[in-house]
């Protein structure tokens, strides 16, 4: 049981670290800045974001053993 939660622990921090990370280089407002400038039509926004989140999921699959 105690292994369990220290697993659990150690990715609550690893994504706590990330979070700050990726908060401190203000990487969020970057991306929304990139897809704005492409288009500021929100169904092409949707579109976009889609087609982002399938391809990245497509390789977050395979790397489950």
């Amino acid at each position: 049981m105690t292994l369990v939660t220290a697993v659990v622990f150690i990715i609550l921090s690893t994504a706590a670290i990330f979070g700050w990370l990726l908060a401190s280089e203000q990487i969020p407002q970057k991306v929304a800045t990139l897809i704005l400038n492409l288009t500021t039509n929100k169904y092409l926004v949707l579109l976009i974001i889609n087609i982002l989140l399938l391809i990245v999921g497509c390789f977050m699959d395979q790397t489950r053993l």
